[in-house]
């Protein structure tokens, strides 16, 4: 407004048509002027906010926090975001490769992918209810691991008479993927190398978990 009124101040017109076009000037150009920069710096925000809101979920989305895994004569992994969706999942072998590929599994809820993996390893004659099947949850957190956990324990356990539920420390997720195992075969390859402290990794993944869960069992016994 102060620019407006020195450049007036050089016009020789009366005072009251000067002030009028002054007030004129700078409600319709000046202060509109401002508006849209003032409405294109909201928009802006606005559109940073967005992209950073999107840019949260989406990582929230494909971060896992919790593994799970089936094993028996063979195995299979998936991980499951904060939402209890599937994010990613994994086989060890031939069969259980063309058993995932097969099922599309992927961002459905992991009771559901249990559900469907279970069923699709029993008709494929993989497991059935006196097979030695071990099922474990692998997080950090505490309450969801417990949560998960009785909830596979109740549905499954009357059905499979050689059923083992467990919570995996979380801490071997890294390890077991550096040797293209599950959580859960590879925390038995830790509790079997207990028993057999020259047993190798690589001797241990030739092995079904349900062999080495007796051989465990058998060496408990003979101590």
């Amino acid at each position: 407004m102060n620019k407006i009124k020195k450049a007036f101040d050089t016009i020789h017109a009366k005072e009251e048509l000067k002030e009028k076009t002054r007030q004129y000037i700078y409600d319709n150009v000046y202060n509109k002027k401002h508006s849209f920069n003032k409405n294109k710096s909201n928009k802006l925000v606005l559109a940073l906010a967005t992209v950073l809101i999107m840019f949260i979920t989406i990582s929230t989305y494909i971060t896992p926090v919790m593994a799970i895994s089936i094993d028996s004569q063979s195995s299979i992994q998936f991980e499951v975001n904060k939402f209890n969706r599937v994010i990613s999942v994994s086989a060890y072998d031939d069969n259980t490769n063309k058993i995932i590929q097969s099922l599309n599994l992927k961002h459905s809820n992991y009771e559901d992918a249990l559900d469907l993996i279970i069923n699709e390893l029993e008709s494929k004659n993989i497991i059935d209810e006196d097979t030695y099947v071990n099922i474990s949850i692998s997080t950090k957190d505490n309450n969801m691991g417990n949560k998960v956990l009785n909830e596979v324990e109740n549905k499954y356990k009357e059905h499979y008479k050689n059923l083992n539920c467990n919570n995996t420390d979380a801490s071997y997720q890294n390890e077991a993927k550096k040797h293209n195992m599950s959580v859960g075969k590879y925390q038995e390859y830790k509790n079997s190398q207990q028993n057999n402290p020259n047993l190798t990794i690589e001797e241990f993944k030739k092995s079904c978990i349900d062999q080495c869960e007796h051989k465990n069992q058998q060496k408990g016994k003979n101590k």
